[in-house]
């Protein structure tokens, strides 16, 4: 499967924070777009543009244990444990998939 990369931050926090929040405001007047990220096999995560969570689907939840809590990106890692291949090293706080979004890089470890 091919997968999109984030698209360059070019546009404005606020402006990402309304699309955020949107999709997620949308979701809860519209049944079947809750239903559908809900359903995705594949975990989905929206946080704003400070990094706050603003939408965790149930393959997230299932995948990490739990769902969103009360943290900074930087206490990301210890939070959630995201590692590497070697199930061993934590992955950097910097090459977090998420940290990697907000900073509008595109992160190959998102992916593999």
């Amino acid at each position: 499967m091919t997968r999109t990369p984030a698209m360059p931050r070019t546009e404005t926090p606020d402006i990402l924070d309304r699309i955020a929040h949107g999709l997620v405001e949308s979701a809860k007047h519209a049944p079947w777009l809750s239903s559908a990220l809900d359903a995705h096999p594949d975990g989905i995560i929206l946080v704003d543009s400070n990094g706050e969570f603003v939408y965790f689907n149930q393959a997230a939840t299932d995948i990490l244990g739990f769902g969103p809590t009360p943290t900074t990106a930087s206490e990301w890692q210890a939070q959630y444990g995201v590692f590497e291949e070697d199930g061993i090293t934590p992955v950097a706080t910097e090459d977090l998939p998420l940290v990697c979004a907000l900073r509008g890089k595109w992160s190959a470890s998102a992916y593999s």
